[in-house]
């Protein structure tokens, strides 16, 4: 009686491990194992559907370039749309258009109006202090 335990638990111990190893709960399917028999829980653990795969550092490092870009200043990531960085208060460039839109002026016909008219840059807070003082 005492080896029938000994075999039933150790049994119990192999679904574990085989479901660890498909990368799924050891603890889940040692459990199920001691609760409906090992061979059910050895089944269940060979035939179990694997989880999703996690997301890799670098996948998420490349969608976060899509949002982000770099301060020129002060290297801190800014929203690509800024156009002053919330850091150091430097100027950015004009906004860069996300990669799926289309650039801007296309399909646009450039007056005389728009080709004349400077462009105001936004001043940095440090210049409006500087300014103030």
């Amino acid at each position: 009686m005492e080896s029938l335990i000994i075999w039933y638990i150790l049994l119990a111990i192999v679904a574990g491990m085989i479901a660890a190893l498909g990368d799924r709960s050891w603890w889940a399917f040692f459990g199920i194992s001691l609760l409906f028999t090992p061979a059910v829980g050895i089944v269940l653990a060979l035939f179990a559907a694997s989880p999703e795969p996690r997301a890799q550092p670098d996948i998420v490092e490349r969608l976060a370039a899509r949002e982000f870009r770099a301060c020129p200043h002060c290297a801190e990531r800014v929203r690509r749309e800024a156009s002053m960085c919330r850091f150091c208060g430097g100027l950015l460039e004009a906004p860069v258009a996300p990669r799926s839109a289309p650039a801007l002026g296309v399909g646009k016909i450039a007056t005389q109006e728009t080709a004349a008219a400077p462009q105001k840059r936004p001043q940095s807070l440090r210049a409006v202090a500087k300014r103030a003082s």
